[in-house]
Parts: structure tokens; sequence; C-alpha cells
């Protein structure tokens, strides 16, 4: 939140602790999500889990376990998800 403070306060914006913090107390239209890989299947479960519309940035996961998990939510809670290939 610190460095972004200075973002925020120029772009009239919000901060927060991390993406459970602003889950906690927005509903996003849509999110990109982006993560270091090992964080990633988490972060990316708690937007699915809201059945909020999202584009997951590659990999989803470390194994294939974490992939088949984020399927699996956005089955059970709908919603709009991708996982974008950009060839460049």
């Amino acid at each position: 939140p610190a460095a972004a403070a200075p973002w925020a306060r120029r772009f009239g914006a919000r901060t927060y602790a991390g993406a459970g913090a602003l889950l906690a107390e927005e509903t996003p239209d849509f999110v990109f999500v982006f993560d270091r890989h090992r964080d990633l299947p988490l972060t990316a479960a708690m937007v699915l889990e809201r059945g909020i519309p999202c584009s997951i940035e590659k990999p989803g996961g470390l194994a294939a376990s974490d992939v088949a998990r984020l399927i699996a939510l956005r089955e059970r809670h709908g919603g709009f998800a991708s996982v974008p290939f950009v060839n460049r």
C-alpha cells in the first residue's frame, strides 16, 4: 500500500493491503488476476468464488490440480473466466 499511495492520490483511488482486502470491501465488474505463480491459484480462487468475471494470467497454477480446482470453482459459481494466450 505504501508504494501505491502516491498513485492512489494522483488518480483519486483507494489502496488495499491485498486482493483479499479489496474483495472484502468491493465487488469489481471485472478482474485481471496477476500474482506470483505460487500465489496465483489462491488469488484466482478468491475471485472465482465470488462469481466475478475475470482473466487469469498463466500459468493458473503450479500443478494440474491447481488448474482443475479453478475450473471447478468457475463451474460451481458461474461467471466468465479466461486464460489469455498472447502470441508474441
